[in-house]
């Protein structure tokens, strides 16, 4: 699944805060650098590059969707 299909398609809805994390080198949400979030960056499009990375792990810390994206 791509992030774009998860957070910002034509056909789902996710209306929640959300965080990308960068997991591509085999790190770990906590390890890794954040991408886009909701509450720094707004509810706006995330860049192209962002969406169309993989889902490699979803979670939920402190009522915010995690997302690991490779």
């Amino acid at each position: 699944m791509l992030v774009g299909d998860l957070i910002y398609s034509d056909s789902f809805d996710a209306n929640c805060n959300y965080a990308i994390y960068n997991c591509r080198d085999g790190k770990q949400w906590r390890e890794a650098p954040v991408l886009f979030s909701t509450l720094k960056d707004g509810y706006g499009k995330p860049v192209d590059e962002i969406l169309d990375m993989h889902v490699g792990y979803i979670t939920i810390s402190d009522n915010v969707l995690i997302i690991e994206a490779k």
